[in-house]
Parts: C-alpha cells; structure tokens; sequence
C-alpha cells in the first residue's frame, strides 16, 4: 500500500511496520518540514514529491530504505536534521534504486547501497561518501550526467558498475582530497566502458582486496585516470587482453601484493612539474606492466624506481621527465620485451641499472 503525508509535522508514538510499501512526504512547497528517520521509522519505498520548492530535513538519525528512494522534483532532501548547515549530518542507507529529480544535499553524509540484489542509480548524483556494502549489484545508470563523489568511494562487497560510455567531460568523477578517495577492499568496482577520474590532490586509489575491472575500454581509452597514488596491496587489478587500454597516474604506483593483470594496457606515469614520483613492483614471475609510458607535465618531472626488478612485456616510451633508479636499492633491473624509446637527452639515468630486452620480438 501507500501512505502519503501532508501534514507539517509527522510524530510517531507507536510501531511502524512499513511491509512493502511506499510512504511519500508531499506538499504544496514552503518551509522546511521534518522527515522521521532512524531504526524505529524504516521505510521500504521512499518519496518526496511537491507542487512548489519544499525542503525535507533528515531527522533523528540516519535514514534506512529497504526499497527504492525518490526524491521528487520541486523537493530537497537534507540529511541536515536543523537544516543549518552546521551538522551533526546523518547518513542514507538504501537498498533499492536510487533516483534523484529533485536536490539532494550530501553534507558530509554516506549514502551505503546495501541492497542484495540489483540496484541502480538512475539519475545523475553528488555524493560526499559513496558505499557499497553488500553482495548485490549497483549499476550507475545516470543519463542525465555523470555521478560526482565529492570525497570517499569505497566498494567493499558485491559490484559497483559505472556502466557504459562515460568518458571525457562527461567522466564519473571522485574528488576527495585524503588518501584513498577510491578504497576497494572487496567486491568488485566494474570500470565497464566508462572512465573513473580520481581527481582530489591528495587522493588516490587503494585495492587492499576484491577486484577493479578495467577490461572494457572506454572511448577516450582511458578506464582510471588517477591524479594521485595507486597502490595494490592485494586483490586483482584487471586490464583487457583483447583491446588496448590505459591507467594514467600522477602520484606514486606501489604494488606489495594482490595481482595486476597487465593484459594489453599501457600504464602512463604522469608526475606533475618539478615532483618525484617511486614505482614499487613486486618482484615475481608475472609481469609488472605491459607498456610503460612516462611523460611528465614537464621536464622536471622524475619517477624513482625503488625495486631491484621492473619487467615491462612491452615497450618503454619516455617522453618527457626522467626515469631513474631511487635511493633504494643499490641495483636495478629492468626488463623490456619490446622497443625502448627515449624522448631525448636525460630521459633515462642509467647509473646503477640495468636493461635487459629479453623478448621474442622487438
């Protein structure tokens, strides 16, 4: 069934058993009204819908959706309980679809999709944290423009799938500024054909456990476009066999465990002017890259190796910045399948290094 509130203030006294239905919060716009939130009010399907701009403030505590949640044109959805923008702010949990026509203000709220089964965000969002926490999976269906997450995105079980042909300007993007912005530590966070822009100086992107799938290419070929670290501490970092790809990263690459399958992609080493970036491989049977690229935004640029092996399948392109052996360890090796090419004096400092083509074909 359906219970729709128009009343200014809704209180309960009594038990609430929401079954399958739906609640809609309605009016005909004005002052801010109060939505009841929290363990004692959870809701299956939840609306808000109004005639003229009207605010709903989440209040008591956070907010729990078993079903869908909508909010509705003309209305804002504040996890702000006094709407002063000063907080304590609540969270959203939700286990169905997520549709926003109206405004949603995230505050520094978490919005966790925990939903078992198939989920979507079917409008395009802002989000400060985003989750996703749960076996099912979510797929970002967002026709109307790219989701934002203005802080932390964290993927800890199930799938979070960001679809098909985001990509450019139109790139789901990750803004926070403290490292990691992007935690993967179970699940799997499925690239698809989109690109992922991990954008908050400061930020980066951690796989401590699950999966990230960039198997799929993206029509800018880009798949995850990273302004700071990435580091594998464990997990699958997965890169297409078939179609060629790229992982472009401005910080520093660590790999201490987890797998990186290199497949066809090209990893682009990007520090920004006048920086010292490190790569960390770890040092085993499989490969660390397939094609490794180093270009600087300017020719100050420096990525340090800091492990006693570096083996590319592919090829080595330098083009602009120095590679370099670091500090640590005394002696490095690095190991080229294919063409070595080095964008002019000073590209490469070999001191202490040694390069090894040790491929079929060149």
């Amino acid at each position: 069934g359906t219970l729709r509130i128009e009343c200014p203030t809704f209180t309960q006294s009594g038990t609430f058993t929401r079954g399958t239905g739906t609640v809609i919060y309605a009016s005909a716009g004005g002052a801010a009204r109060s939505m009841r939130s929290g363990a004692s009010t959870p809701y299956w399907h939840l609306q808000t819908t109004a005639t003229a701009a009207q605010a709903w403030l989440v209040a008591d505590a956070d907010l729990t959706v078993g079903g869908d949640l909508l909010i509705g044109t003309n209305t804002t959805l504040d996890v702000d309980p006094n709407g002063d923008g000063v907080g304590p702010f609540n969270n959203i949990t939700a286990q169905g679809h997520w549709t926003r026509n109206g405004t949603f203000l995230a505050r520094t709220g978490t919005v966790t999709l925990s939903g078992t089964g198939t989920q979507e965000i079917r409008t395009a969002s802002n989000f400060y944290n985003l989750t996703k926490s749960a076996a099912g999976t979510v797929a970002v269906q967002t026709p109307g423009g790219k989701m934002i997450v203005t802080n932390a995105l964290t993927v800890s079980a199930g799938m979070l799938n960001l679809a098909i042909g985001f990509t450019g300007a139109n790139a789901h993007e990750v803004q926070g500024t403290v490292f990691p912005s992007v935690l993967v530590n179970g699940g799997t966070l499925d690239l698809n054909t989109s690109t992922l822009l991990v954008n908050g100086v400061g930020g980066g992107v951690s796989l401590t456990a699950g999966t990230v799938d960039a198997t799929d290419v993206s029509a800018d070929a880009v798949e995850l476009d990273v302004i700071g670290n990435l580091t594998i501490g464990g997990g699958t970092l997965l890169a297409s066999l078939a179609t060629p790809t790229a992982i472009r990263v401005g910080g520093n690459w660590s790999q201490t465990a987890g797998t990186f399958t290199v497949g066809a992609s090209t990893v682009i080493l990007r520090p920004p002017a006048a920086t010292i970036r490190t790569v960390t491989a770890l040092v085993d049977a499989n490969p660390d890259f397939f094609h490794l690229t180093m270009s600087s935004t300017d020719a100050a640029g420096r990525v340090q190796i800091e492990s006693t092996e570096l083996d590319v399948d592919g090829t080595v392109t330098l083009t602009l910045g120095t590679l370099e052996k670091g500090p640590t360890p005394a002696t490095t090796t690095i190991r080229v399948g294919r063409n070595w090419t080095n964008g002019g004096a000073d590209r490469f400092l070999e001191t202490n290094t040694t390069v090894a083509f040790d491929g079929a074909t060149g």
